[in-house]
């Protein structure tokens, strides 16, 4: 059984993609789940939150977490 480890600002119970793991909670520089070798996930509510990350004016915020998570 793999252990995930969740972001604390991510909702309790909101993905049940992870249900057969262990769930560990730390805040996370980025992503909302990651695993120990560093592999992050970042959720989304769909497309349109996708989409609007990329297209919105403050595109800066996100170029700064894709940079700090490859890190």
């Amino acid at each position: 059984m793999a252990i995930i480890i969740e972001d604390t600002r991510q909702q309790i119970g909101k993905h049940g993609y992870f249900e057969d793991h262990e769930i560990l909670r730390s805040k996370l520089l980025v992503g909302d789940y990651t695993t120990p070798p560093p592999i992050a996930v970042d959720t989304k509510k769909g497309f349109e939150e996708l989409v609007g990350n990329f297209c919105s004016g403050d595109r800066s915020r996100v170029k700064r977490e894709i940079m700090k998570a490859s890190d």
